[in-house]
């Protein structure tokens, strides 16, 4: 490693490491001087735990720049696309650099309370040398409006190619075995997120012990990131099943869905399905506060049972799904990748 490399804690990263087994070229050495620049500058504003945390951010940041720069070099795409360009400012910036034309595809939730959209309008001054993409495309109109909110894109950069989530359906043996373990019960699916399982557990916990005597069941699924060991806790509830099968199937057998703010919530529009908001705790309140008052779900509380409510809501009082997931139009996604 070139001299300086190690004032940075040294982590793992997803990039292919090859590319990064290499001397530093001129650019990538002026880049590391700046970046340790930067952070001698902002030390001060952070505690020794936190400015740890950061060191490693610029970490992750420089190799992931200086793989792309290199593998770059032997691509000779005009037009990129990435799935989040939040977590991938190094390769963005690689990208910029070499005068390629990034395009973000929306994966998942954009929210005006999230931290990478929405931006305040101090980012105006910068946008131009910000590490955003030049173009993103979402889902439906409702997501170009949540984005006009910000200020990192202009109305011409968002563009609407509908919905190009894919739907996956149980193979018929599974749904079979599920079916039959639910028999003629009431489904209640709850669909977890990343680093939330102590709320999801705690609710879980109080729910399943509060339908015991009803005809439910409740199906936890899980985030593809989560491990099924996180919720060891519930488990072995004898009303309860923890779930890894496609989100699309588990929507199709459910009477209501409960979530805290995660984007299953904006998907389950798109099914006959009764949505509710979970608040959980202070500091999720921004995020479901925006998902009940744009009419996504209903507000739920920790101690309530949404078989208790179900009477005195409807499907009809929330946002149609065409607004959220637009028919997918292939003419619009065509011309932005056209060179």
């Amino acid at each position: 490693a070139e001299d300086g490399i190690r004032d940075v804690a040294v982590t793992g990263v997803q990039t292919c490491a090859l590319p990064i087994l290499r001397s530093l070229d001129q650019n990538e050495k002026k880049l590391w001087q700046n970046l340790k620049k930067c952070l001698s500058k902002i030390k001060t504003y952070f505690t020794h735990q936190e400015f740890a945390s950061v060191q490693i951010a610029f970490d992750i940041f420089f190799n992931e720049y200086r793989a792309w720069n290199f593998l770059l070099k032997f691509l000779n795409q005009k037009k990129i696309i990435i799935i989040s360009h939040y977590h991938h400012e190094g390769a963005i910036l690689a990208m910029k650099r070499q005068n390629r034309e990034i395009i973000e595809l929306q994966h998942g939730l954009i929210s005006s309370n999230d931290i990478f959209y929405c931006f305040p309008e101090a980012i105006l001054s910068v946008r131009e040398r910000a590490l955003f993409p030049q173009k993103i495309c979402v889902f439906g109109s409702y997501w170009k409006k949540v984005l006009l909110k910000g200020n990192e894109f202009q109305a011409d950069q968002i563009i609407e190619v509908g919905n190009i989530l894919a739907e996956i359906n149980i193979p018929s043996n599974e749904l079979n075995k599920l079916l039959k373990w639910i028999g003629n019960r009431k489904v209640i699916l709850i669909t977890t997120q990343v680093g939330s399982e102590e709320y999801y557990i705690k609710y879980i916990q109080w729910l399943s012990n509060a339908i015991l005597d009803s005809d439910a069941v409740i199906l936890v699924k899980i985030h593809p990131s989560e491990k099924i060991q996180q919720y060891n806790q519930v488990s072995n509830f004898e009303n309860l099943k923890i779930v890894t099968l496609p989100i699309s199937s588990l929507f199709k057998i459910s009477l209501v869905h409960i979530s805290i703010y995660s984007t299953t919530l904006y998907e389950a529009l798109n099914y006959e399905i009764l949505n509710f908001s979970l608040d959980a705790d202070e500091m999720f309140r921004s995020y479901v506060d925006t998902i009940v008052n744009d009419k996504i779900a209903f507000r739920l509380a920790m101690d309530q049972n949404p078989l208790d409510i179900i009477s005195q809501v409807s499907r009809n009082e929330l946002m149609q799904s065409n607004e959220l997931y637009s028919d997918f139009n292939f003419k619009n996604l065509d011309e932005i990748l056209k060179w």
